[in-house]
């Protein structure tokens, strides 16, 4: 079987960190708690993930229950999902998502 690249490899790695980190962050809304009249959402990933700088984009998937992945809920009439592109970032930096971006 033919091995994946590293840098794919690394990618898909750094990505789905990336997507449990926003999951993650995204929690107090799946609770029910109110942030505000305008969310805001800093999703950064950590060191042990890639010490070099990533460029990719960041989803941020925002769904009422957590019975099915977040991810495979998106569809036409299905829960938000949020993207932004992001070149160069850093271990410990973040990628913003909020009311001005598109969803």
């Amino acid at each position: 079987m033919k091995q994946e690249p590293r840098m794919r490899r690394l990618f898909s790695k750094a990505s789905l960190a990336l997507f449990f980190v926003g999951a993650l962050t995204a929690a107090p809304l799946f609770r029910g708690e109110k942030n505000g009249a305008n969310p805001k959402f800093e999703i950064s990933f950590p060191r042990s993930v890639s010490t070099a700088p990533l460029t990719g984009r960041m989803f941020l998937v925002i769904a009422r229950t957590d019975t099915i992945e977040p991810r495979l809920q998106v569809g036409r009439y299905g829960v938000q999902l949020f993207g932004v592109d992001f070149e160069r970032l850093r271990a410990g930096s973040t990628v913003t998502i909020d009311g001005a971006t598109l969803g």
